[in-house]
């Protein structure tokens, strides 16, 4: 049996995470939903940082909106995307380390407000939950439909075995 390449594994995470990315709707969400009202208390903190109150705090806004992400989003790809991948054990130990690390580095950079941590911490945090809602159908405009016309096909058939 041949061994998968750690460039194959890394492809395979590569392709889950932008294939959501070809949806119109699933882009529209992330970027109305996920980045602009979910992290509104990042822009509020940059408001104050051009009034004059330092990084630091829009620094550990940033952290604590990356970690309120990516904490829930790994538990959902633990659930809904591993479970249906050729390389479960390598993206187990992938997501769960980049996780600890994040969260590590997150509360060991509170005490100084590192910007460039934060940048990078939301950003990963924004690919895991790309990642995390790689395979929820409610997100894109055709697998909705689909879902909806065939909820409405199975509406009732449970009534008729009582």
């Amino acid at each position: 049996m041949e061994h998968p390449r750690f460039s194959e594994i890394l492809k395979d995470l590569y392709l889950k995470s932008i294939e959501p990315c070809k949806e119109p709707s699933f882009i529209l969400y992330f970027i109305f939903m996920v980045v602009i009202f979910g992290g509104i208390g990042v822009f509020l903190s940059l408001w104050q940082y051009i009034n004059g109150e330092p990084l630091k705090y829009v620094s550990q806004n940033m952290m604590t909106y990356a970690v309120a992400l990516s904490v829930p989003a790994a538990f959902t790809i633990f659930l809904h995307v591993i479970p249906h991948s050729d390389y479960k054990v390598s993206h187990v130990i992938i997501t769960l380390s980049i996780l600890i690390l994040q969260v590590i580095t997150v509360c060991f950079s509170f005490w100084d407000g590192h910007f460039i941590i934060a940048i990078i911490s939301t950003i990963i945090s924004w690919w895991y939950w790309i990642l995390a809602n790689s395979c929820n159908g409610s997100l894109g405009d055709k697998s909705y439909h689909s879902q909806i016309k065939k909820d409405l096909q199975n509406h009732g058939t449970k009534w008729d075995n009582n």
